[in-house]
């Protein structure tokens, strides 16, 4: 039987892997990793299907976005980004697999299909990036004036690359202040939408509530204890002028912009983006970098495409957009990570 866990999902101990047990307990152990993936509005859209030497990775569409995300570009690109921590996890654990997106082309559902096919040796690098999982946390915090080495940069958009997804830096002060631009407008025209103020009301809610899911005002450096006030006041009032001004400045200030972009606009690419935007964290992580998404221009169609007009010939498609930098001041007190779904409530076994 299948121990239950319980607490925290962050408190793993990796000496407790069972090294000599079969593939389903490696696999089992490995996705209390993979529920600490990176999804928009902490949604956690994944399920969980655990076979003997396999496990399914199912996008949960009950938790879609529908205001935000109506084509459910972002909850696939979460569910690919579940499915890198788990490979990450395994690799680490020196676990060998096999990673096949849309393992069956009718069941739309079923993102990804992971297999154990052997095994492998870890290198440092793996076991830096399974280190960092436990401490990820999206912050989005003003960040130093600081800028980022070009060793630590060609780091970020190598990341990226070994999944087939373009990295592209923003460093001039012309280019982000046109994209800051496009942020600014994209959440004011988000918050005029009642819809959309509704839906990300509806996701906000203190780190200690029992759903273990949602957005806290504490993973924005401010008080876990004021999220129901500003829920209240994002659902009742059109506070987006206001808030875009906020957004304006903390671009304006960030070092490093970054936009990934996918040769195409298919459900293969949302996941693959997903998969590289794990491996992007992590690595940010690793080297001290913070990462926040800031990706209003991307969910609007007109500004996604005046985005890529800015950073691409046409040939690419805007996925995702990020800032880069170091946190502010050398004490900078860190954004508290998101509550967390355990493994139980999402996994099922066959």
């Amino acid at each position: 039987m299948a121990q239950r866990n319980h607490g925290d999902p962050r408190n793993i101990e990796p000496a407790a892997f069972p090294h000599q047990g079969g593939p389903r307990d490696r696999l089992r152990f490995a996705l209390r990793y993979a529920v600490l993936a990176p999804s928009s509005h902490n949604s956690q859209p994944w399920r969980f299907r655990l076979h003997d030497d396999h496990v399914d990775i199912l996008a949960d569409n009950t938790r879609a976005l529908s205001a935000v995300d109506p084509q459910r570009r972002e909850l696939a690109m979460s569910c690919g980004a579940t499915a890198e921590h788990l490979l990450i996890a395994l690799a680490a654990f020196g676990i060998g697999t096999e990673c096949r997106l849309l393992p069956e082309p009718e069941r739309p559902d079923l993102v990804a299909r992971v297999t154990v096919t052997g095994s492998v040796d870890p290198t440092t690098h793996d076991r830096d990036l399974v280190a960092a999982i436990l401490t990820r946390h999206c912050d989005r915090t003003p960040y130093a004036p600081t800028e980022l080495p070009d060793f630590v940069l060609d780091d970020l958009t190598e990341a990226t690359r070994t999944l087939g997804i373009d990295l592209r830096l923003v460093l001039d002060d012309e280019g982000k202040s046109a994209i800051a631009g496009l942020v600014a407008e994209a959440t004011r025209r988000q918050h005029a939408d009642p819809a959309f103020r509704a839906e990300l009301s509806d996701w906000m809610r203190r780190a200690a509530a029992p759903g273990k899911d949602g957005l806290s005002m504490a993973g924005f450096g401010a008080p876990d204890l004021a999220t129901p006030l500003l829920a209240a006041a994002i659902r009742r009032f059109d506070i987006g002028s206001l808030l875009a001004k906020g957004d304006r400045a903390r671009m304006d200030a960030t070092p490093v912009l970054a936009v990934m972009l996918s040769p195409g606009d298919t459900l293969t690419d949302w996941l693959k983006t997903g998969r590289a935007l794990a491996r992007l964290f992590l690595t940010a992580t690793v080297a001290g970098v913070s990462l926040a998404l800031v990706n209003q221009p991307v969910e609007i169609p007109d500004l996604r495409a005046h985005l890529a007009s800015l950073v691409t010939d046409g040939s690419d498609h805007p996925q995702l957009l990020l800032r880069l930098g170091y946190p502010a001041g050398a004490n900078a007190k860190p954004n508290r990570p998101s509550a967390r779904r355990s493994l139980d409530d999402v996994l099922a076994e066959s």
